[in-house]
């Protein structure tokens, strides 16, 4: 086996035990006991928020009435890096930049650079958390 075939089954076997450990986590999740929604929703952010790797997490629901998002939910660790002076927790469709995109899109958004200039970014207040990498994804 040349070595250009050795590292593409290497690749191909690693994405595969990714793509395992990622169907055992949905699995457990969707397994968890819980005694609320709210329970269950804060299970699911935690387990979501160590299978990519991320820092922070949030959930928002969004109100296609009155095209609205309202906060659930977020990690403890936003609150340790946050220092956004107003808080809110209601956010319209309209104001809403990037984020707000997977609803207008009806489909995931991932930036893998944040940093990079993006016509659809409106930037963040002051004292958000710093973001590198971001991953929207809203049911419909």
């Amino acid at each position: 086996m040349n070595k250009k075939k050795t590292q593409s089954a290497t690749t191909v076997i690693g994405e595969d035990k990714d793509s395992e450990e990622r169907l055992r986590r949905l699995v457990d999740i969707l397994k968890h006991p819980s005694d609320s929604i709210q329970e269950f929703l804060d299970y699911a952010l935690t387990q979501a928020i160590e299978l990519t790797g991320s820092q922070i997490g949030y959930i928002y629901h969004y109100h296609e009435d009155r095209e609205e998002f309202v906060l659930n939910t977020w990690s403890e660790e936003v609150m340790e890096a946050c220092h956004v002076e107003k808080l809110e927790t209601v956010y319209h469709l309209e104001k809403t930049g990037i984020w707000g995109e997977a609803v207008r899109q009806r489909r995931p958004i991932v930036i893998n650079n944040y940093q990079q200039k993006n016509p659809l970014k409106k930037g963040y207040p002051k004292g958000h958390v710093p973001l590198n990498n971001f991953f929207d994804h809203s049911c419909f």
